[in-house]
């Protein structure tokens, strides 16, 4: 099989650095690109790449539906900006969303899977209601009301939407108030952005940079995907990144680490792209380092939680793994769905049904030689974050 680096070189092409993938070889690749929201970028890239004119044919049809979805995305942007208005709540749009319309690049190119908004939080319950009253959101199955955002929305015409009252995971007290300093500083540097509709703010361009790095590095451990690379990129060339800002404030986060290693990550795709020195105060990730965290940003995403359970587990210390173990087992339970027992409590099985399904579903995937260079590499970049929470 094609090391699935492949797939980033031939989005991102920089030089022969791949053999030709074979038939077998591109309809992988192919898969994996659907699971990353890639294809209409290899639809980009296609005059440059001699795949079988079926895979470009539907990379064209890919990127045809991308477009759409952003034209319902960007409608439905402008209609919940308008219910909140109304209500006299004050959103932020986040990541992605607040990219993709400042002209910088075909909005086909990235794909959102949803909306992402920043809420106050004694906001959060008043904009799920007005929107729920006044723009048929339905509610979506979700984490509790202690998470970073509330449950999902989704509009009537299928576009999601996340009102979020942290920007970040924040497992401990300390992580939790070096994260709310963070946030309330960036809302006072946030304002309006081109592409937005009127009463959205967006971060400036730093805090956006900063947030999307961090947000993949130590919420994600990178696993959702690469189109981080582009979104990284796309604010360096356009945006106005105040550099001694940024590497203050990811010092304060604890995140001088994820901003080197991701930095080096897009430098590596985008060789083009000009950025200043790193912050001597932290170390350069290795090369080889740097197609580790790569690999980490593409995994099979039907297997997401077997093959993400050794990163969660590297990223703390052993006294913290009995709980990590816990909170990864109550999410499973939670997903297991079982049919009804005459006389029989739901509960016990659905703990027990999750464990099995659990230990089954890693023990499986852990035969796989591709499950385990995941991990390896998963474990590697972990350790070498090292400074999380």
């Amino acid at each position: 099989m094609t090391d699935p680096l492949v797939l980033l070189d031939l989005v991102w092409p920089h030089g022969p650095t791949h053999p030709e993938p074979g038939p077998a070889d591109w309809r992988l690749l192919d898969q994996l690109a659907g699971q990353h929201r890639l294809r209409p970028l290899l639809h980009q890239s296609a005059a440059a790449i001699t795949a079988p004119a079926a895979l470009r044919e539907s990379w064209h049809r890919a990127h045809q539906r991308s477009a759409l979805r952003a034209l319902r995305q960007r409608a439905a942007l402008a209609r919940i900006a308008q219910v909140l208005t109304n209500a006299g709540i004050t959103a932020t749009v986040l990541k992605g969303g607040a990219l993709v319309w400042r002209g910088w690049f075909d909005p086909a190119l990235r794909p959102l899977r949803d909306l992402d908004l920043l809420i106050a939080p004694d906001q959060i319950e008043p904009a799920r209601r007005a929107l729920i009253d006044h723009a048929q959101h339905t509610p979506l199955p979700g984490r509790g009301a202690d998470h970073k955002h509330a449950p999902p929305l989704r509009g009537p015409t299928g576009v999601t939407v996340e009102l979020h009252q942290r920007l970040i995971d924040t497992p401990t007290p300390a992580a939790r108030d070096r994260e709310a300093a963070w946030r309330h500083a960036a809302l006072a540097r946030a304002g309006a952005a081109p592409g937005l509709p009127s009463g959205l703010t967006a971060f400036a361009d730093s805090d956006a940079l900063l947030h999307l790095i961090v947000h993949a590095a130590l919420d994600h451990q990178f696993n959702n995907g690469p189109l981080l690379i582009g979104d990284l990129a796309a604010l360096i060339r356009h945006g106005t990144i105040d550099w001694p800002l940024l590497h203050m404030t990811a010092r304060s986060l604890h995140a001088s680490r994820a901003c080197a290693l991701a930095l080096a990550l897009t430098a590596h795709w985008q060789p083009d792209l000009a950025l200043p020195a790193p912050d001597p105060a932290t170390p350069a990730p290795t090369p080889a380092l740097i197609r580790q965290a790569a690999r980490t940003m593409l995994p099979d995403t039907t297997r997401l939680t077997e093959l993400g359970w050794a990163a969660q587990f590297a990223r703390h210390p052993l006294h913290h793994w009995p709980a990590q173990a816990l909170t990864m087992l109550r999410r499973r339970v939670a997903a297991t769905h079982l049919p009804g027992v005459p006389g029989v409590s739901p509960a016990p099985l659905r703990r027990t049904a999750g464990l099995a399904r659990s230990l089954w579903a890693i023990g499986g995937t852990a035969l796989q030689p591709a499950t385990r260079r995941h991990w390896r590499a998963s474990v590697s970049v972990a350790r070498w974050l090292g400074e999380v929470n």
